[in-house]
């Protein structure tokens, strides 16, 4: 399966394709190496990572993963997405990415300015809302989809299934962390953005706050807290990693063409930087669990010390985070160039 060759006319590529395929074509390799063995199951794999891109590059993501973490593969059936097992365990995982709305500003689209900078810090509310809906939409699909059809299928009845979800759905959604997937799922938010406009009010950092439910375009409530209850039981976890991207692949330590600086939030609640720090496959890495879902994951199969765990107790009402001191909340790149 060859990902680099162009095999559609430019002018349908998709924008992130070929931006690596003209200005990192190292990245793209690296991209290559990463799917060695990955099977195109229904021959159309590589047209669709050149044409719509994210999807494809999300499932490669975690086909790396799966590997890194000793998973099984198998491929015997043509879909869910991934068929695993590990430590005696076999569970499904399906693959979904949210993506930017009908007249909506794709995520490749970033405009660097003040005022867009300035537009960012003062609508992180209207932001993490529209995140929210996208996430929503993405989650209700695939719920759906299991109820109508995955549940029917042999190999995957009484086996955990779990949605690995990609955040694909604004311009620089990888600087939101947990923000819209935490309120979506338990109905738990942080406010940054009263916190920015008067950080005198909170001695304690950004409040924490209980949205209930956000209202669509068209009026419509979607209420928060899908695992606060059995609705959604059939979904066992949501995986979820916002820094599952190109730039992943630029983060060695050492590198020649530049810098990177990482944020690693902390278990004690805070946070601190470190400077051209190796990043891992994981990092930046959730695990979402559902208390109330018919075939538990085990927090076991996840496991790992830079990849963040979260549950909620249903008899105290606490959050519960499973991890064990530095998760990856933000990366940046800054390359370098030299013209000659």
């Amino acid at each position: 399966m060859n990902l680099v060759t162009p095999i559609i006319t430019e002018d349908k590529q998709h924008h992130n394709y070929k931006s690596l395929l003209k200005d990192d074509l190292p990245t793209l390799t690296k991209i290559q190496e990463w799917a060695d063995g990955f099977p195109d199951r229904d021959n159309k794999f590589v047209r669709e990572f050149q044409e719509t891109f994210n999807s494809s590059f999300w499932e490669i993501y975690l086909y790396k993963l799966f590997k890194t973490l000793n998973f099984d593969v198998k491929w015997d059936n043509p879909s869910p997405d991934f068929d695993l097992s590990s430590q005696g365990l076999d569970f499904i995982i399906e693959a979904a990415t949210s993506n930017h709305a009908i007249n909506s500003q794709p995520e490749w689209e970033r405009e660097i300015s003040n005022d867009k900078y300035e537009y960012y810090i003062s609508n992180m509310n209207k932001i993490n809302e529209f995140s929210i809906i996208r996430h929503a939409n993405t989650l209700f699909s695939k719920h759906k989809r299991y109820n109508d059809y995955y549940s029917t299928l042999k190999h995957v009845t009484r086996k955990p299934f779990v949605v690995a979800l990609g955040s694909y759905e604004i311009p620089f959604f990888f600087f939101f962390y947990d923000r819209a997937i935490m309120a979506l799922l338990y109905n738990h938010y942080i406010n940054e953005e009263v916190f920015t406009k008067e950080p005198n009010k909170y001695p304690f950092g950004p409040p924490s706050e209980k949205l209930d439910f956000v209202q669509k375009e068209n009026g419509s409530e979607i209420e928060l807290g899908l695992f606060l209850n059995d609705s959604m039981r059939e979904v066992s976890a949501v995986i979820f990693n916002p820094l599952a991207t190109t730039s992943k692949i630029k983060c060695k330590a050492n590198r020649s063409n530049g810098t990177h600086s990482h944020m690693w939030y902390c278990n004690d609640n805070t946070m601190h930087q470190t400077i051209n720090t190796e990043e891992l496959i994981e990092d930046g890495l959730f695990v979402f669990h559902n208390p109330f879902a018919k075939y538990p994951l085990p927090i076991e199969i996840f496991k790992n010390k830079r990849i963040r765990q979260v549950n909620y107790d249903i008899e105290t009402g606490e959050l519960l985070h499973y991890f064990e001191n530095n998760h990856l909340a933000q990366r940046t790149n800054f390359n370098m160039s030299y013209k000659k």
